[in-house]
């Protein structure tokens, strides 16, 4: 997955893991255009990633090893949908989000 597709972008993100292997995240920070951080708690989340391998409607393609999140944060008193995805691997792993249109 390059971040660069379908408007994703990395992402910091602060979550918990439970010791069932549950990812539960919390808070997310994104580098905006000119560098200045923004963080955002996540007020509700729905873990996608029991659906298996297959295409999202944004067109990623996600399998076993990815972890994806419908994340609802609040954006200057404005609800809005982000979505998180995990991939980890043996080697790295990495965040990265994109919004969700309305």
């Amino acid at each position: 997955m390059n971040s660069a597709d379908k408007g994703q972008m990395p992402v910091d993100v602060i979550c918990q893991f439970n010791s069932d292997g549950k990812i539960i995240p919390f808070r997310l920070r994104i580098q905006d255009e000119d560098g200045e951080y923004h963080a955002y708690t996540i007020n509700e989340y729905k873990e996608l990633s029991h659906m298996g391998d297959y295409v999202n409607a944004d067109g990623v393609n996600t399998h076993s090893s990815m972890y994806e999140f419908d994340c609802e944060i609040t954006v200057f008193k404005k609800k809005q949908w982000v979505k998180l995805f995990y991939k980890c691997s043996a080697y790295s792993s990495a965040w990265n989000m994109c919004f969700i249109s309305d």
